[in-house]
């Protein structure tokens, strides 16, 4: 007997034996994510300082770079991609996915470009990014802590599909009747339109911007995201065609970008769903690169129009408008909310609306409104403090967010967030919470039956349509 226990316990595998190699994978991946993210920080530089900004085609906006030396350039972008050692390399939540997101689409663009194009002192500008870093990590540590016992009004799977038919119906009819629908409007001629459109937006009324922001930013995602995980075509169509009509008639390209951004996203977490944020960033570095290419060798290397339609103002303008928020309410008085919702309270600080006070200020263009992403508005508001304020708030809302996700779909989450997080690149918390998508989009988590959209989940495990998503009881 003492013999066969010898033996087993020789042959048994010693506790933590497969580990050693499990943790060199781990840091493995974490090095490669974090060279990825240096090597999309330069690359958005490269592409701004020249392409961009040597083509002089958009200079007319105030594009300029200072040139302030290597040393303190890599000391930036350092900084920026600190967060690539601490943030989840998967998007199983939420929370996690608008972490990630936020990285790519805000905070390396800040650290690359802001110490090139701000003329404030640098130690207050390393001070900016490093409450910018300091948020995000406040917002990435979300996923890890534990739901909340919220008990939200379910429907039933019947009464949930009727009450999506019926938003669906009355969303088209509000598009239909307020502006007219141009199915042939391409991507090259939404300027022209969006003047029309714009012209006549203030006879259109509060219903008609209202529904078409909550189309763009959460249920034409939603629709399309329940295409996907359940791999129902119907859904799918339906947000498509929903999607489309919106920018047809308001030509507003975020609509046409919410189809793809999805649907893109969806797919890298199908190839990636381990790696999930490394496969961003592979993908994010290729469409940079095919942009950059294109413009040098295929359409022209005059005017730089995928670089500026697509790096530009997908990326580029976190960084450029950041600086000039910073460089503003660095030396004046901060707005402390009197232009949103302390309004009704106080006398505004500014006569003119902010975004249209720094499109005069920044790119002396007074008809340009600038807004910015949620750290530069938070600044503009209430300064140092106000970025931490604003994560603060920002990591409650996806705490709720997490939470209702949790018992209803993970996957339908992840996508759902995609778009607010988007509209969290160009506009203020407070503004995204009513016009980006982020209060509809609580609406349709706390609405949706559990599992919704995840046919054929029989366990704690995830089905083949969830695509790699954790589960309920899967971290």
């Amino acid at each position: 007997m003492v013999a066969k226990m010898t033996a087993r316990k020789a042959s048994s595998p010693v506790a933590g034996q497969g580990s050693a190699p499990r943790r060199r994978l781990a840091v493995s991946d974490r090095l490669a994510v974090f060279v990825l993210a240096i090597v999309f920080g330069w690359l958005l530089q490269v592409v701004y300082r020249d392409i961009i900004l040597a083509s002089g085609v958009y200079n007319y906006i105030g594009l300029h770079w200072r040139g302030i030396g290597l040393t303190i350039s890599a000391a930036f972008l350092f900084l920026g991609v600190l967060p690539a050692l601490w943030l989840p390399l998967q998007a199983n939540k939420p929370s996690q996915m608008m972490a990630l997101l936020l990285h790519l689409l805000v905070v390396i663009p800040i650290a690359a470009l802001m110490p090139n194009l701000s003329y404030s002192p640098l130690a207050s500008q390393f001070l900016f990014v490093a409450c910018v870093v300091l948020g995000l990590g406040m917002i990435s540590s979300v996923g890890s802590l534990p739901p909340l016992s919220l008990r939200p009004p379910r429907l039933s799977r019947p009464l949930f599909r009727l009450l999506m038919a019926t938003i669906l119906f009355a969303a088209l009819i509000v598009l239909s009747s307020g502006a007219s629908i141009n199915i042939g409007l391409s991507l090259f001629e939404v300027y022209a339109a969006r003047e029309a459109f714009l012209a006549q937006a203030d006879n259109l009324g509060r219903v008609f911007l209202y529904t078409q922001s909550a189309i763009i930013y959460a249920f034409g995602p939603f629709l399309v995201a329940i295409g996907l995980v359940s791999r129902n075509p119907l859904a799918l169509l339906a947000g498509v065609v929903l999607l489309a009509v919106v920018f047809f008639a308001t030509s507003f390209r975020m609509a046409y970008f919410a189809v793809f951004a999805v649907i893109g996203l969806w797919l890298l977490i199908r190839m990636f769903p381990r790696r999930t944020y490394a496969g961003m960033l592979l993908a994010f570095i290729g469409l940079v690169a095919v942009c950059a290419l294109a413009d040098l060798f295929l359409i022209s290397s005059v005017v730089p129009y995928a670089s500026w339609v697509v790096i530009f103002r997908l990326f580029g303008n976190a960084g450029f408008l950041s600086a000039g928020y910073f460089d503003f309410f660095f030396d004046n008085e901060k707005i402390i909310y009197t232009q949103s919702i302390l309004a009704p309270f106080f006398e505004p600080r500014y006569e003119v609306p902010v975004p249209k006070l720094i499109g005069e200020f920044w790119t002396d263009n007074p008809e340009n409104h600038a807004n910015a992403n949620l750290w530069a508005d938070a600044y503009a508001n209430l300064g140092y403090h106000g970025i931490l304020l604003i994560s603060l708030i920002l990591s409650l809302v996806l705490w709720i967010f997490d939470s209702l996700a949790r018992s209803t779909s993970n996957a339908v989450g992840v996508l759902l967030i995609v778009m607010p997080s988007f509209a969290l690149s160009n506009i203020g918390l407070h503004t995204a919470i009513l016009s980006g998508g982020v209060l509809f989009a609580l609406l349709l988590l706390m609405l949706v039956p559990p599992r919704f959209g995840e046919a054929g989940r029989t366990s704690g495990r995830p089905s083949a349509s969830s695509g790699g998503f954790a589960s309920r009881g899967e971290r």
